[in-house]
């Protein structure tokens, strides 16, 4: 199914790069010490005062936080030539991916919150509503086996950095098992994979789609989502040019090239208009398979009315064009330009998938999954910049077909 992606017949491409790139530890210097310190100290006068600003500004810095963080655990990783620095990144993994895990905790006690908030103040004599056990006893053991659920999943991705985990990793995915770039990569793929799922698998519906169903959207400023989507793309960009390393082991047109942004040429913008269709129909056959089959198996499905809810900021052509240019560009420079190359095309795949576990349920992971795959080929044999195009192209014919049949109004 992913194999007929038509690119190598239209454009002859050089040899599929080697899986190698997160990086080996940084022998070649870049920058020196003192610009980088001069660096970082500039980035946090800038942060704050955008934070003590207010407005847009705050706003911006608030939306970084899902971002910017993981990029200083990447320059952590590329500085960590001593067992010392190699310490200190881990315990900021540590606090890190201990911080993704609490998210997952709240937003699984959070899909309770409506139903707590729907009880009738009885009184219990001291001004206090009361609180059936059967209801107060499955929202503390959800919260419970989510606190669990986190917890094994950072002792899964801690594990990576035992020598004998990350050798045996080395054999599946080609990394240098010697890298401490590597394994710190491979660490949080895999622990924040797990964490992302763990709401869904506990709660059996998207936390984000409860949300969706119990909030007045009448009143929500829906420019201020595709504001977000902006402000999380230009977080992006910086970040993911630091998570291969530069400035400390690449110039800036080396990590252009590490991530693959390339301009592409006529054949490949050809290529990539051929592959949408087929893209497009393969799509609409999965995603009536993959319902056919959860409707038959009685399995939990997505609801398609509260995902179109949620996706509402894009539901005219300007909001849907803003959209997929930023979800497809942004979302292919993290998992197919920072990530594939070292990783391989399989674990960004579930990665990104999982990145989705708080909106969409299995039946639409899968979808999710199968189409980050083919992604994945798609980056394999041409670039970043072409399967970004293909992905933003993919999700705004999406969101014009939803408006078009009166799903987006």
């Amino acid at each position: 199914m992913i194999d007929v992606v038509p690119f190598e017949p239209m454009n002859p491409l050089p040899p599929p790069e080697p899986m190698s790139v997160l990086e080996p530890d940084a022998k070649k210097p870049g920058k020196s010490r003192a610009v980088r310190v001069i660096g970082i100290v500039l980035f946090v006068v800038i942060y704050i005062v955008m934070l003590v600003a207010g407005g847009e500004l705050r706003r911006a810095a608030l939306v970084g936080i899902e971002v910017f963080p993981f990029a200083i655990l990447a320059i952590l990783a590329y500085a960590a030539t001593s067992s010392g620095k190699k310490a200190l990144a881990i315990v900021y993994w540590s606090l890190l991916i201990g911080g993704v895990g609490l998210m997952a905790i709240l937003m699984t006690f959070a899909a309770d919150l409506p139903k707590l908030q729907s009880l009738s103040p009885s009184g219990t004599g001291d001004g206090h509503p009361a609180m059936p056990p059967e209801i107060l006893f499955p929202v503390l053991l959800r919260a419970a086996l989510a606190a669990g659920g986190a917890f094994i999943a950072v002792v899964i991705g801690s594990a990576c950095f035992f020598p004998s985990v990350r050798i045996r990793a080395a054999r599946l995915l080609n990394i240098d098992a010697q890298s401490f770039v590597h394994t710190t990569a491979v660490a949080t793929a895999v622990a924040s994979t797990l964490i992302l799922l763990v709401p869904l698998i506990i709660v059996h519906e998207p936390p984000l789609l409860i949300f969706i169903r119990t909030a007045n959207l009448s009143k929500m400023d829906l420019g201020m989502d595709l504001r977000s989507m902006i402000y999380v793309l230009i977080w992006i960009v910086p970040a993911s040019f630091a998570a291969v390393g530069f400035p400390q082991i690449r110039t800036l047109e080396e990590a252009r090239q590490r991530l693959g942004l390339m301009w592409p040429g006529r054949r490949q913008i050809l290529g990539a208009a051929l592959v949408l269709p087929v893209l497009l129909a393969f799509s609409y056959l999965m995603d009536h398979g993959i319902s056919g089959l959860w409707h038959w198996l009685k399995w939990p499905e997505t609801d398609s009315d509260s995902v179109e809810l949620l996706f509402g900021f894009a539901s005219r052509p300007a909001g849907a064009l803003i959209a997929s240019v930023t979800a497809g560009f942004g979302e292919e420079i993290v998992f197919r330009g920072v990530l594939q190359p070292s990783l391989g095309i399989i674990l960004p795949a579930l990665m990104f998938a999982s990145l989705h576990a708080w909106q969409y349920n299995f039946d639409a992971l899968l979808q999710v999954l199968c189409l980050g795959l083919i992604f994945g080929v798609i980056r394999k044999y041409s670039n970043t910049t072409i399967c970004a195009l293909v992905h933003g192209s993919f999700d705004f014919v999406l969101f014009m077909i939803a408006y078009l049949s009166g799903h987006g109004h």
